[in-house]
């Protein structure tokens, strides 16, 4: 962690993010074409996970995908959901809602991904750039949906957040439970995803490990919420005040 392959890995998703976003602000880059963007990129990442998660069975004969490639991490579940948008006819009202909770989940996800690297960061292994560049994505997915307004954060929108995370946390942890005898950790539920790590460690046991790891992601994902709660208050009564003043002026 932290070593001079995870310094460039990190330059290489910052400069990613930046010329995705210079290049989508110039050719005023459509929602749909950035949902079909994101939607190859993450067919692009499950056959990548397909590929190199492929393990003989125990007898030799044949094979099956590892427990470990399977989408069920909070970035990997973003495949479920921008598939549903993508392929289904989805309301308005659900979309908004779906749109809304990927934001903060993509951005936490994507962020603890390439800051605490549980896959590694060697460059000899191809699996690796899947796993940044995909993360990467999910990140700029996530800056894509607040700078073209696509997601209105509210405080019933952060409470309703917060319900769904810790709702699909327990379906994972059952999950997890069910895919014991593979030692499976979706959402780090079970143990941290690298030793060393202050705050997230077992060095005082499972419940304090995940009261830490739940209190940080609320922190978290509040930080998140608030700046925007606040910032489209101020928007919305900016514009409500001009569409006032301009009404003033043509009956004046």
């Amino acid at each position: 962690m932290f070593s001079l392959e995870h310094f460039i890995w990190i330059g290489i998703v910052i400069i990613l993010n930046l010329g995705l976003y210079f290049l989508t602000k110039i050719l005023k880059i459509s929602y749909k074409k950035m949902l079909l963007f994101m939607f190859l990129a993450s067919i692009l990442s499950q056959i990548s996970n397909i590929i190199y998660g492929m393990e003989f069975n125990e007898d030799g004969y044949g094979m099956h995908l590892a427990p470990y490639v399977l989408p069920f991490h909070l970035c990997g579940i973003q495949v479920f959901f921008i598939s549903a948008l993508q392929l289904l006819n989805l309301k308005d009202e659900t979309r908004d809602k779906l749109l809304t909770f990927m934001a903060p989940t993509m951005m936490l996800g994507g962020l603890s991904a390439v800051l605490i690297p549980s896959m590694g960061t060697s460059f000899l292994e191809a699996n690796i750039y899947e796993f940044f560049l995909y993360h990467g994505c999910l990140i700029f997915f996530s800056i894509y949906l607040i700078r073209e307004r696509l997601v209105k954060f509210t405080y019933r929108a952060y409470f309703r957040n917060l319900g769904y995370l810790l709702g699909l946390s327990y379906l994972i942890m059952i999950l997890n439970s069910c895919l014991s005898f593979d030692n499976r950790n979706f959402f780090y539920l079970c143990r941290p995803p690298m030793s060393g790590l202050p705050i997230l460690n077992l060095d005082h046991g499972w419940v304090i490990y995940i009261t830490h790891l739940i209190t940080l992601a609320l922190l978290i994902m509040t930080l998140f919420h608030i700046p925007f709660i606040y910032f489209d208050k101020y928007r919305d009564k900016k514009e409500k005040d001009n569409i006032d003043n301009n009404k003033s002026l043509e009956n004046s």
